[in-house]
């Protein structure tokens, strides 16, 4: 008896788990326009503020990055880069560790990134324009060494 409840106790915290990480998406709070504005925050503590952002298929997205902290750009700098569907997080950071001087975006990467902001260092801003690609789940990242196992979210395109 006792290890029948066990069994169902963990399976029960099994299930728990991998369900609490779903976000359920309520698309009536999406608005339906041919543009959003996103603003997604970032600072000296490796973050964003926003894990998942929603979007409609075919909208324009005007996305402003914050970067709200003090540090410099080369100690702590800070992008949004919109990974292509399929994109492997971990090769495309490693190949970006090494693009220095095009703001870690890799150029032979390129067809695998939707859009990017500038690097920024504490107090600066970038605003980027996009169309929103097809229905599914994107990644994004902050591209700056070692930051992409932090900083990173989805976005989903209804």
């Amino acid at each position: 008896m006792m290890k029948r409840w066990w069994v169902i106790m963990v399976f029960s915290l099994i299930l728990f788990a991998c369900q609490s990480g779903r976000e359920e998406i309520d698309e009536t709070n999406v608005p339906d326009t041919p543009q959003i504005e996103i603003v997604v925050n970032s600072g000296d503590n490796m973050k964003f503020d926003v894990k998942t952002i929603v979007v409609r298929e075919g909208q324009e997205v005007i996305l402003t990055l914050n970067h709200l902290g003090k540090a410099s750009i080369k100690t702590m700098g800070h992008n949004f880069v919109l990974l292509e569907q399929g994109v492997s997080i971990g090769k495309f950071a490693q190949k970006a560790s090494k693009a220095i001087d095009n703001d870690y975006i890799p150029l032979d990467a390129e067809d695998e990134v939707i859009a990017y902001t500038k690097m920024l260092g504490g107090g600066e801003s970038d605003v980027i324009v996009f169309q929103s690609p097809e229905r599914g789940e994107y990644d994004f990242i902050c591209s700056f060494p070692g930051h992409s196992s932090i900083m990173r979210g989805r976005l989903i395109v209804i």
